[in-house]
């Protein structure tokens, strides 16, 4: 399989926060979500998923058990890096999130790094 050149920087980066054992949580527990951390390996770099749904929190992501999150969860234990799993509603969230300090990355469709 080939990487684009931002599948390759998003991957980099991702290796470089774990190096500075930065807390990483994805924002977004969906099929899709499952799908792009299948695909980016992130089950070795989050420690959890946040996603909105009711019926979801509480329970684990399928293949890799990672725990889903309801919202609260990052206004009590803000993350260092929040990966927004769900980039199709990334405006969306970026507003639900705009008063937590930390680093926010939406992997698609172009790789965005914000702080």
């Amino acid at each position: 399989m080939r990487l684009s050149l931002s599948q390759k920087l998003f991957k980099e980066l991702i290796l470089n926060l774990q190096d500075m054992k930065k807390n990483i949580i994805g924002y977004g527990a969906s099929a899709t979500s499952t799908t792009l951390i299948s695909h980016f390996e992130l089950n070795h770099y989050l420690s959890a998923l946040v996603d909105d749904n009711p019926g979801k929190i509480g329970t684990h992501s399928p293949g890799y058990h990672i725990p889903v999150e309801g919202f609260d969860s990052l206004i009590e234990n803000p993350p260092d890096v929040l990966i927004i799993l769900a980039w199709r509603f990334h405006k969306e969230i970026l507003q639900r999130v705009s008063s937590l300090n930390c680093k926010v990355i939406i992997p698609l469709p172009k790789l965005t790094v914000l702080n």
